[in-house]
């Protein structure tokens, strides 16, 4: 572990240690979110069958639609606090940690205005609700909504948890959490024959997710406190500023899947969202996951040389990242595309007929995908991801109306997946290049 993130470091012992317990702590949590998936998928197929299945994957795809509205000031937040930090600046992160407190607070009442706007309009009497009835139904879509609000209040606790450098902590209690919550869903279906338990169990460990992170939260807050008399409309809209490209790119991965899912539950039945979900789940989430991890640890850090002014250290090893994670790719793509068939087919005990056009597809768009996020991942780190996130939101959202119109005029899958592949490699292309002129002509200060 140590050896992957040696070069990021400033050589000194508590650097070195954090760095270690961090990417342990991020590498197990992506093996046991590996087993959650692997055994997910077959558990749900096997105790609620492939159309409950695709049901509970189409609602659990609701609260990523309401986070199209959140707008994420926790990742700019975090990075300018780290920098302050490193910079022994503290009256400037507590400054910065209030504002971004304020503007989260006006965030939830706009995604609750949002919420109150969709239940009157009952954009969700849908089609694919007529196995429940409407008192289910209702109740679902409230557990459901609860969890979006515990989730919104938890990004001000991972700004405190991650602007100390525990990232390790959010990996466990995020990871561990989710794989009980996993198991027991699946193990439901033995017992009762309604997705309402289910929501009542996810509903259940999103309040246990919330109780923790808030004690954490306590414990680590140290130089952080409330107060009003911080609150300032210069630091409010210089917060605002640097979270676009952060929102952009969440906003962008939430309308590439979830929004996607959506869209297809209009269209298409539970049977066939099932089998898209769960080819990303191992040939796109998985990999993404995976390097996430390390993209994570790597923002401590790049933010700690960065406020150092250790440019020429940060140019040295960009170049170093890049070349691990496309040697990982690499691995990636020859994997999946030789034993990643039958992989598949033994994980869903064969309920799905894997086309290896369609594999090929979500494994480039993975590759593509997790290749930009690397070149760019310093600039994330130092908050100027302003023009990268929001070329790459436009981009999405020109592939998701494409996609939306390809369902409508009944085009292959194929076909409506390849537009998002090939708007990866846009992406990807333009991060390229922004990526080569700035470290050429060394623009990396803010």
């Amino acid at each position: 572990m140590n050896d992957i993130f040696k070069n990021l470091l400033i050589f000194n012992f508590t650097q070195k240690k954090r760095i270690q317990k961090n990417a342990l702590s991020g590498f197990s949590a992506e093996s046991l979110q590996i087993l959650s998936q692997i055994f997910f998928a077959p558990l749900m197929l096997f105790f609620w069958g492939p159309k409950d299945y695709g049901i509970w994957l189409f609602i659990i795809s609701i609260p990523n639609i309401f986070f199209i509205f959140n707008i994420n000031f926790q990742n700019a937040a975090t990075q300018e606090i780290i920098i302050s930090n490193e910079r022994k600046n503290y009256n400037k992160s507590n400054k910065i940690f209030q504002n971004s407190i304020f503007l989260n607070l006006i965030n939830i009442l706009a995604i609750s205005l949002v919420v109150i706007i969709l239940y009157n309009l009952n954009l969700f009497n849908l089609s694919i609700f007529d196995s429940f009835t409407y008192y289910q139904a209702k109740i679902i879509l409230i557990l459901i909504c609860g969890a979006v609000y515990l989730e919104l209040l938890n990004s001000t606790f991972n700004i405190v948890i991650q602007s100390a450098g525990k990232i390790y902590i959010t990996f466990y209690t995020s990871t561990i959490l989710d794989l009980v919550a996993k198991l027991l869903i699946a193990l439901s279906g033995f017992y009762f024959d309604s997705l309402l338990y289910p929501a009542i169990i996810y509903f259940i460990f999103s309040t246990l997710k919330f109780s923790l992170l808030f004690l954490f939260f306590i414990k680590l807050k140290k130089n952080l406190s409330f107060s009003l008399h911080l609150i300032s409309k210069i630091e409010i809209l210089k917060i605002f500023k640097l979270s676009v490209g952060h929102s952009a790119d969440i906003l962008n991965f939430l309308i590439k899947h979830s929004l996607t899912i959506f869209i297809m539950g209009l269209f298409l039945d539970p049977f066939l969202i099932g089998y898209v979900v769960t080819i990303k789940t191992i040939f796109y989430f998985l990999p993404t996951r995976f390097c996430g991890k390390i993209f994570q640890i790597s923002l401590f850090e790049f933010a700690s040389l960065f406020s150092k002014n250790k440019i020429s250290l940060i140019k040295k090893n960009i170049f170093k990242f890049n070349r691990l994670i496309f040697f990982l790719l690499i691995i990636f793509i020859t994997l999946s595309l030789t034993i990643g068939p039958y992989f598949y087919n033994t994980w869903t005990n064969f309920k799905y007929d894997l086309k290896i056009v369609f594999l090929s597809i979500i494994v480039f768009d993975a590759f593509f995908s997790i290749m930009r996020r690397s070149m760019i991942i310093f600039f994330i780190s130092i908050n100027r991801y302003l023009f990268l996130g929001s070329s790459d939101l436009i981009i999405t959202c020109i592939s998701c109306f494409g996609f939306y119109l390809m369902l409508l005029n009944n085009f292959s899958i194929n076909f409506n997946f390849l537009i998002f592949t090939i708007g990866s490699l846009i992406s990807l292309i333009f991060s390229l290049i922004y990526f080569f002129y700035c470290f050429k002509n060394l623009k990396v200060n803010k």
